[in-house]
């Protein structure tokens, strides 16, 4: 299992915050403000808000990628992800 961390500086263009793994990964997130997540088509209508230190856990599937978008400005999106090697 291999462990990575990265900080992610999230634009009002979709930000990719977690590239693509063959095998998948368990991400674990943290922001420092409201950050919508979904697919490289997310809006701030359409994707999930993540609110300012608020944590969430979830798998993004194989080949999946994970991105996010802010209304204004920019918000660092901090990520820990295990993946199976």
């Amino acid at each position: 299992m291999a462990i990575s961390n990265n900080q992610v500086t999230v634009t009002t263009e979709a930000t990719l915050v977690f590239g693509a793994d063959p095998d998948g990964a368990r991400i674990h997130l943290r922001s420092d403000g409201e950050v919508y997540l979904g697919s490289a088509t997310v809006t701030i209508n359409n994707g999930m808000k993540l609110k300012k230190d608020e944590f969430l856990n979830l798998f993004v599937g194989p080949d999946e990628q994970l991105y996010g978008i802010v209304e204004a400005d920019t918000e660092t999106v901090y990520v820990l992800a295990t993946m199976n090697q």
